[in-house]
């Protein structure tokens, strides 16, 4: 009878012990769980960091060769030189600077986005496309991402988002992919996306909710597998 009696109270205590491995475990899971979560958004984090640093490099390549040809324009640097002489065929397009200096804005402001396109932060993967002064040329018959950025905020509202393009041959057959996408919280979104197969009237609409307030904006363009095409520059309108 007494035997009877522990086994009894020994069987509460085991209850008590398991659900408190058990809260234990959901434990574990939960700051498990937050952890991944952290590890994906650092990632992105730094991914987008990456990419950002890609840009500046880029805009200073560009504004030093704008300094130099200057120098070799006002006589500072002997034009018989070779850098020299190369300086001053560098083209010059007084809007150039606007664009690199509107491109370190935390927010990107709704304009057009002109070739080169670099210099208003958006990125060429230089695999699948080449950037010329006119336009950007993408090639084809691959299925990639050729060009993205500006990897900027957006004010909250409607957009419409268009690009200009042509095939490279006048019979070639566009087949591209528009899209815009952010990263929130380590996950990636798709906000829009259209299929591209004309060269005019293409034109993306899209939201940015309150949501997306503290979300960085990418403007992708994937290959789909056409024909090359020349992109001369994107158009994003706010309704």
């Amino acid at each position: 009878m007494m035997f009877g009696k522990s086994e009894m109270k020994s069987q509460p205590l085991a209850r008590e012990g398991v659900a408190e491995m058990r809260q234990e475990i959901e434990s574990l899971k939960n700051s498990r769980n937050h952890l991944k979560g952290e590890v994906i958004q650092m990632k992105a984090e730094i991914e987008n960091l990456k990419r950002k640093l890609d840009t500046s490099f880029q805009f200073f390549e560009i504004r030093v060769d704008q300094i130099y040809r200057n120098l070799a324009a006002s006589g500072a640097i002997d034009p018989v030189a070779e850098e020299a002489a190369l300086a001053l065929q560098l083209p010059t397009n007084p809007e150039w600077e606007k664009l690199i200096f509107a491109s370190h804005a935390p927010v990107l402001a709704p304009g057009p986005i002109p070739s080169p396109i670099t210099l208003s932060g958006m990125r060429i993967d230089t695999r699948y496309a080449t950037e010329k002064l006119q336009y950007t040329e993408i090639a084809g018959g691959f299925s990639e991402i050729a060009v993205f950025g500006p990897y900027r905020k957006l004010l909250t509202g409607e957009y419409a988002l268009t690009i200009s393009l042509e095939p490279v041959d006048p019979a070639g057959k566009v087949s591209l992919y528009l899209e815009v996408f952010t990263t929130k919280d380590g996950r990636e979104i798709e906000v829009a996306g259209l299929p591209v197969r004309k060269t005019k009237n293409v034109k993306l609409t899209f939201g940015w909710g309150l949501e997306l307030a503290e979300c960085e904006a990418q403007f992708r363009i994937h290959q789909r597998g056409g024909d090359a095409v020349r992109l001369f520059g994107l158009e994003l309108v706010r309704k």
